[in-house]
């Protein structure tokens, strides 16, 4: 009750809500401000000199009768209501902070798209740059000549340069010769239907099916000309072929 009542009457006083506000929270009354110097005001509570000066004087004073007439117009007056032309522009004036907020809800959305297509393109060029290092380091594997291996070395530098820059746009883990060996030693392994011998992808449906054993599920590859069959096509036929039944 001392706060409000110190912020009452500093406001019958004629001193400003702010002020008024400051100096009750502080813990002041209108007796303390009495003893107060103008010095201490702004030293210790942050008030600026021509304030401290009119809040000295104002305690000095006592209160006035144009301070109480305010205090009341203020309190007691009732709010204006709005006339037709006031609603107007008020109504205009939310419509227009509606469309405001909804053409910059739309600017976020298309800077989102935008984003979203830009990472797009870095991560399939980065991907047909690991395609080609992969195609590249098996063909410097394979070339015997010094000559030709150097060139390959050469266009693997342009390549892992140009996949460092696509993956750091990404800010990716790792680094682009991590995806690559992946892409050469991993992936070759868990693929169902790789060639066993060069690690080759093939066409389970029709591309890499072995014309010359129509009646089994032998594949050909046609990269290093090996012909085999898919273990689980194996350990089916020999089932079959024992008269044993398949438990699943």
């Amino acid at each position: 009750m001392a706060k409000k009542d110190t912020y009452l009457a500093l406001l019958r006083r004629g001193v400003d809500e702010v002020t008024a506000q400051t100096l009750a929270d502080a813990g002041l009354t209108i007796g303390k401000l009495k003893e107060i110097t103008e010095a201490q005001l702004v030293g210790n509570y942050g008030l600026k000199e021509k304030i401290a000066t009119s809040v000295i004087e104002v305690i000095k004073s006592g209160p006035s009768g144009s301070g109480s007439e305010k205090y009341l117009s203020k309190v007691l007056s009732s709010p204006q209501k709005l006339d037709r032309i006031d609603k107007q522009r008020l109504r205009r004036q939310q419509k227009d902070y509606l469309s405001e907020i909804i053409e910059q809800k739309e600017r976020v959305r298309e800077a989102k798209v935008e984003a979203f297509r830009r990472e797009k393109l870095v991560m399939i060029r980065l991907g047909k740059s690991i395609e080609l290092i992969c195609k590249l380091e098996n063909n410097l594997d394979e070339e015997g000549k010094n000559e030709m291996r150097s060139k390959i070395n050469d266009q693997l530098e342009t390549r892992g340069l140009e996949a460092a820059r696509d993956h750091e746009l990404l800010d990716l883990t790792g680094t682009p010769q991590d995806i690559a060996d992946f892409r050469r030693k991993v992936v070759p392994v868990l693929c169902l239907y790789a060639c066993p011998e060069c690690g080759e992808e093939i066409d389970p449906v029709s591309g890499n099916l072995n014309q010359d054993d129509p009646e089994g599920w032998s594949y050909i590859c046609w990269d290093c000309e090996t012909e085999f069959s898919a273990s689980m096509v194996d350990r089916v036929e020999s089932f079959l072929n024992n008269g044993k039944r398949i438990s699943i």
